[in-house]
């Protein structure tokens, strides 16, 4: 947002719109000082606040972005003065579920908050109709409603209605390593543990329905306990477990007594998608199956 040019050789523009204009340099940026204008450059008008970068522009405050660690940033409420937030500035919060509005919000940029898969909850107390601008919530309050998460051993939930919950993704994505998928879960959220290296091991309990595309991506040294599941309820969406690396190891452990060429075969095949030859092993009981890609599939 804020570009001090020293360089007597090149000029930034704001909104430069192409790569070869300086890389982009320009492209967000708020304010822009070039030396060779011959003037003063003016202090900045950058300030944090809690986990939120600002930008303030006469009577204008700006969200330009988070501050710290946007994997482990859960919930933002946003300052009263709050006027602008700027595009792309949470993109990629994979671990925000929650976003209260102030009633000064006057104009959200329509990616501000794309990509970002846990943000279930948001609290508008602005006089936008903000429906547009979030793809993945499950409710807008509007009042001092009870929230509907719940964080509980590291991961965070969303109640339904009916008292059961969606895992949504973990507190700390970076950090976790071990995973017990709480009693009542029926959905694991698409993308909710996009990137989790650490994790190593993960138990689904037998009341989950539903695994969203992409939901273990890049869990590259994971064993994913699939044994109480009821294959004939269960849904896995494209890639749910897809592994990023030739080199990774994803273990999924299935129960003896469910038929692997019909139901389990059929399923993971969508499940592991592009998946890397070798990468991805079932254990049956005694039997070992290995992904062998695509063009060859299950090898016992």
């Amino acid at each position: 947002v804020e570009v001090y040019n020293y360089s007597p050789n090149i000029t930034v523009n704001k909104g430069e719109t192409s790569s070869s204009n300086n890389g982009y340099l320009g492209r967000y940026a708020l304010y822009v000082y070039n030396i060779k204008d011959g003037t003063e450059p003016e202090p900045t008008k950058i300030s944090v606040d809690g986990n939120v970068q600002y930008y303030t522009d006469g009577t204008d405050i700006i969200a330009i972005g988070t501050y710290g660690n946007r994997n482990t940033i859960n919930e933002i409420t946003f300052k009263d003065g709050t006027t602008k937030i700027n595009p792309y500035a949470f993109y990629e919060c994979y671990a925000l579920t929650r976003v209260t509005l102030p009633r000064t919000v006057t104009s959200i940029d329509t990616n501000a908050f794309f990509v970002c898969y846990s943000l279930v909850e948001v609290y508008n107390y602005s006089s936008l109709n903000v429906s547009s601008y979030f793809s993945y919530e499950k409710v807008i309050h509007t009042t001092n409603e009870q929230t509907r998460i719940i964080r509980e051993d590291g991961m965070q939930y969303y109640k339904n209605d009916n008292g059961t919950y969606i895992a949504l993704s973990p507190i700390d994505r970076l950090s976790i390593k071990e995973v017990n998928i709480k009693d009542g879960t029926t959905e694991i959220n698409s993308c909710a543990f996009e990137g989790c290296s650490s994790l190593s091991s993960i138990t689904i309990p037998e009341s989950v329905t539903s695994i969203g595309s992409q939901a273990f991506y890049g869990c590259n040294n994971l064993t994913l306990d699939l044994t109480k599941v009821v294959w004939a309820d269960l849904t896995l969406g494209s890639n749910s477990i897809l592994p990023s690396s030739s080199v990774a190891l994803i273990v999924i452990t299935e129960a003896e007594n469910v038929d692997f060429e019909t139901i389990i075969k059929p399923r993971l095949t969508t499940a592991v998608g592009g998946a890397y030859s070798n990468t991805i092993q079932i254990k049956q009981g005694s039997t070992t199956y290995v992904w062998k890609g695509s063009s060859t599939g299950w090898v016992e």
